[in-house]
């Protein structure tokens, strides 16, 4: 993540948080220069779109109709008929291309330049598609097969030319559109269109419902229809995410106009889901073609899931599929095969094929003596590399996380870019996540004590408003110090016994790491050069929530038992949490409760007091343009927390569990003498007086 300047466009401070991990080849959003009038692949990728350079994209392989075959009809309806390598490619190919800036009266729109309406299709200037198309649409909607993935894995694995294959998560739902009844299953109707961006859309949403990724419920219990996703994509360029999509489409509400990776990008990053977009071109300065690197890629990605299986033949992994964007089509890759000579090959669901419930069912028939009968079930789902070395561009959309640790320099890569990201799973092998449980805790820290946070709330240096002092303070917890089976009973009955008073005071526990836990982070230390300055037990249960903040740390968050909800913002969003001076106090205990008291000769500290979970409240002038980040560690997992990133913190215990929330961080002290902390200082400098300025003028009022 570059960090830019701040921009008169308020729109712009939004771009900076789309994606919470990037590749190194990574497209970015045109967004972060609107001014220039240079619109970056992402925004033109779309399909049948043209190049930046204007040149015309290849035509389509667009299944069309089937060849009259010898096929058995059981296996003519599972093939989407060699129009789809042989006579449609030829004849789309052959046909005669329109140079830019002839006429094309089909729509009405005379003298109109092919490659200024190429990129959203031949209805480019639709302001609402056909009623009987809006009705058919809203009826049947899509046609929708799951239980592909384990037939694929089943097909692989009785495949002879296959060396070996990765698939992505099992439950990834095939979504096509549906074509209209004939003796041709893959006659559809021609007027309707695949609406194939939209369909890659549903499939990486229906893996995100499936497993109930942080913030699914978003989608309710089903995955959005077309004009959903529409409504969602407008919402986005509204709130300020690839807002040159509008300003290219003119509003894609209720059309036909095509969309690609832009507006992909622009609907889960609005949503909250890490996403980010990868480009592939071929050019003379690179000796790998676009295809090449593409594949190398793809398989790069799936081998970070399959750390636990790379000896088998097929490599079942739990990542999510990817969204793969080429001239005039889209797909979604769902696995690679690597043949035993050497060819590699895409696994894709294509939205044209409509047939994968078939398929499924005729898996579970296929021997290893019939090849014939297995290659046929599996064409419809390869893509070559010599079929993707015919194009020059490609774009792929992660939704993403990393599932193993990253090398020393691909860590330096995002502490260069100020860019946080998660591994799912980094820590499941440690001891302290197989082993800490209540009973080995209380036996390994028996007659230990441990410095405790006390506060009534659980809000501990958060903004607070004191009646007594009339004013905002920062709530500093009352401290003490506990046997730790003394504290330890009280978190853990706090969260278990329903007979405990719910006002209670709640009770956190910050400690030195004590010899049973890793003493650094192998991949932090070799990059950043030095031994962690400070590593901290946290110890907790659901009522403790860590208030919107920041540290000069590059942090490295280890969730060991339960879970943590993180929000995230970057540092440039400054402008957005309203952080004033606030005097700091210290809750002390008072008869049965607690009152809160200001530190003496203290000066007032500089406090975010806006909550992105309550945005109505202490808000600026663009509070609303902040699109906070949020994750969710579940035990096990790890999270980069870059130095300077806002972020607020909450924690629950995991059903069932014993009652208590413990994790690790290691705090590494950041690099002061870069250009991020003078910058992002002097912006906050900025921010800071440009908000006392505007309560002096409205005091004067």
């Amino acid at each position: 993540m570059t960090l830019q300047p701040l921009h008169d466009n308020p729109d712009l401070v939004v771009d900076k948080a789309m994606a919470i991990v990037e590749r190194h080849e990574i497209s970015r959003a045109s967004n972060d220069a609107p001014e220039s009038g240079v619109s970056s692949s992402i925004e033109r990728q779309r399909t049948g779109s043209t190049s930046r350079s204007g040149r015309l994209f290849p035509a389509s392989l667009i299944p069309g109709q089937a060849k009259r075959g010898v096929f058995r009809p059981a296996l003519k309806r599972l093939l989407p008929g060699h129009a789809l390598r042989t006579k449609k490619a030829s004849a789309v190919r052959g046909k005669t291309e329109r140079p830019p800036g002839s006429s094309d009266s089909s729509n009405g729109h005379q003298g109109t330049p092919k490659s200024s309406r190429l990129g959203l299709g031949k209805y480019a200037h639709e302001d609402e598609m056909p009623v009987w198309l809006i009705k058919l649409l809203e009826k049947k909607g899509a046609v929708r097969a799951s239980g592909v993935i384990p037939a694929l894995k089943h097909l692989l694995e009785l495949s002879a030319p296959t060396e070996y294959a990765y698939l992505c998560h099992p439950d990834a739902l095939h979504v096509a559109k549906r074509g209209k009844k004939s003796a041709d299953a893959y006659q559809s109707i021609p007027y309707l269109g695949g609406f194939c961006g939209y369909r890659n859309i549903q499939v990486l949403a229906a893996h995100i419902i499936g497993t109930q990724t942080e913030g699914w419920k978003q989608f309710g219990d089903d995955i959005p229809s077309i004009f959903e996703i529409q409504n969602l994509i407008e919402t986005a360029w509204d709130r300020g995410y690839n807002v040159r999509g509008r300003i290219e489409t003119g509003g894609i509400k209720g059309t036909r106009k095509y969309i690609g990776t832009p507006e992909a990008q622009a609907l889960f990053s609005s949503m909250g889901f890490p996403c980010s977009v990868q480009a592939f071109r071929t050019s003379n300065e690179q000796s790998a073609n676009a295809a090449g690197r593409l594949l190398q890629a793809i398989e790069d990605y799936f081998q970070q899931g399959a750390a636990d299986c790379l000896t088998h033949k097929v490599r079942s992994t739990q990542l999510p599929p990817i969204y793969l964007q080429r001239p005039s089509h889209s797909v979604t890759i769902v696995g690679m095969e690597k043949l035993k000579d050497g060819h590699v090959q895409l696994l894709v669901f294509d939205p044209e094929f409509q047939s994968s419930e078939a398929v499924t069912s005729l898996a579970t028939k296929a021997t290893r003596r019939r090849q014939a009968k297995i290659n046929r079930l599996l064409e419809p789902y390869r893509r070559s590399d010599t079929h993707l070395e015919r194009f020059k561009e490609f774009e792929v959309l992660y939704v993403e996380e990393l599932f193993s640790e990253p090398s020393p320099l691909e860590f330096m890569r995002y502490v260069a870019r100020n860019t946080p990201f998660v591994i799912r799973g980094g820590a499941s092998h440690w001891k302290a996540t197989q082993k800490w449980n209540s009973t080995y805790l209380k036996s390994a820290l028996d007659g230990q004590s441990v410095n405790v946070a006390v506060t009534p709330f659980g809000n501990a240096d958060a903004p607070t408003f004191s009646p007594e002092h009339e004013a905002t303070v920062i709530a500093k917890p009352h401290e003490e110090v506990q046997r730790f089976s003394d504290f330890f009973t009280y978190v853990t009955q706090q969260e278990t016994d329903p007979g405990l008073l719910s006002d209670s005071e709640v009770r956190y526990a910050q400690t030195p790491l004590y010899s049973d836990a890793q003493k650094d982070i192998p991949f932090a230390r070799i990059a950043l050069e030095k031994e962690p300055d400070a590593i901290n037990l946290w110890i907790g249960n659901s009522r403790s929530t860590t208030a919107l903040h920041k540290d000069n740390f590059e942090n490295i968050f280890v969730q060991i038992v339960g879970r943590k909800h993180f929000v995230l913002l970057p540092p440039l969003f400054h402008v957005c949490v309203n952080e004033r001076p606030v005097l700091p106090a210290t809750y002390v205990r008072q008869g049965d409760g607690f009152t809160l008291r200001l530190d003496p000769d203290s000066l007032p500290v500089p406090l975010a007091t806006w909550d992105p979970d309550n945005a109505e409240r202490n808000s600026t002038h663009v509070s609303a343009l902040a699109k906070p980040l949020r994750v969710t560690l579940n035990p096990g997992d790890m999270l980069y927390l870059p130095a300077m990133w806002y972020h607020k913190v909450k924690q629950s215990c995991i059903s069932g569990g014993e009652g208590f929330v413990l994790a690790i961080n290691y705090w590494y002290d950041m690099e002061f003498s870069g250009p991020l902390y003078p910058m992002t200082s002097f912006l906050r400098e900025l921010g800071t007086l440009k908000q006392s300025m505007s309560r002096t003028d409205e005091s004067t009022l």
